[in-house]
C-alpha cells in the first residue's frame, strides 16, 4: 500500500484485524506492505534511487514554493534519464501547471529538456485550449440565461443591460428559438 495522506497511516497491518470472520472459516488473511512517506524524511525520498520515491516528494510538498524547489531538485537527480524526464514533464504539464508560475514552470521545462524552449508553446496551447472551453462554457450559460429571460417576456434592452450582450446577439437568440 503506497500511502500519501497528510496524517501517519494508523491502520491494522494485518488485513484479519479489520474485518470479521466468518464462523467455522479458518483461512488466515495476510498482511500488506505499507510505504508511508509521513515515515521519510524529504532528504531520504530525495536520496532514493528510486524514481518513484523521488517522486513521492512531491507529495510531502506544502505549498508551491516547496513544490517547485522539490520539482528542481528531481530535474537535477533525473538529467540523465529519458524515460524518467518525459515522466516528469508529462506530471509537470499535466497535474501541476496551474499550480506553479509560468515563469517556474518554464524554467523546470528548460532544465529538464537541456534548455529547449518548445515546452512552453506546449504549455501555451494547452493554456488556450483550457481557456477556450471555459468561455465555451461561460457563453452557453449565458445564452440559457437569454433564452429564459426571453421566456419571462423581459424586455431586450433588459436581457442586454443584465447580460452584457448586443440587442443583435439577443434577437439572434430568440430567432434561433422559436
Amino acid at each position: 500500500v503506497l500511502y500519501t495522506g497528510k496524517n501517519k497511516w494508523n491502520s491494522n497491518k494485518y488485513i484479519e484485524e479489520s474485518q470479521d470472520m466468518l464462523a467455522g472459516y479458518t483461512y488466515r488473511m495476510g498482511n500488506y506492505s505499507i510505504i508511508d512517506i509521513n515515515s521519510y524524511t524529504s532528504k531520504e525520498l530525495l536520496e532514493d534511487n528510486s524514481f518513484v520515491m523521488n517522486m513521492l516528494l512531491i507529495e510531502k510538498s506544502k505549498n508551491t514554493e516547496e513544490l517547485t524547489e522539490n520539482f528542481n531538485k528531481i530535474i537535477s537527480k533525473i538529467n540523465g534519464n529519458s524515460k524518467d524526464k518525459e515522466i516528469l514533464k508529462n506530471i509537470i504539464l499535466q497535474v501541476y501547471m496551474r499550480k506553479i508560475n509560468k515563469e517556474d514552470l518554464q524554467k523546470m521545462l528548460n532544465k529538464i529538456n537541456g534548455g529547449e524552449e518548445n515546452m512552453m508553446a506546449v504549455f501555451e496551447m494547452i493554456d488556450k485550449e483550457n481557456q477556450m472551453y471555459i468561455n465555451k462554457g461561460r457563453k452557453e450559460s449565458v445564452i440559457q440565461i437569454v433564452k429564459n429571460m426571453l421566456k419571462k417576456k423581459l424586455s431586450i434592452n433588459t436581457i442586454s443591460e443584465v447580460t452584457g450582450l448586443s440587442q443583435e446577439e439577443i434577437e439572434k437568440i430568440a430567432k434561433e428559438q422559436k
